[in-house]
């Protein structure tokens, strides 16, 4: 998870990938992601759980998004 705020980012891009591989376990971590107080590694931990797209990911974007508005 912490690698989602990797300076590189094609680095970023293979750990969202590897996270959407992985899939239901990595769900969890990447909720706690989204309440980072890192702007980048929340940006990324959304991308991740939307491409994983099962109804508790998309969930937890949606709620995070009605958390954090003006940071969105």
């Amino acid at each position: 998870i912490g690698t989602l705020t990797d300076p590189e980012w094609n680095v970023r891009r293979l750990v969202v990938r590897a996270l959407v591989t992985i899939g239901t376990p990595a769900i969890d971590p990447l909720i706690q992601a989204l309440h980072s107080d890192n702007p980048d590694l929340r940006r990324m931990a959304e991308r991740a759980l939307s491409d994983i797209g099962t109804p508790q990911a998309r969930r937890a974007v949606a709620d995070a998004k009605r958390q954090l508005p003006s940071d969105r």
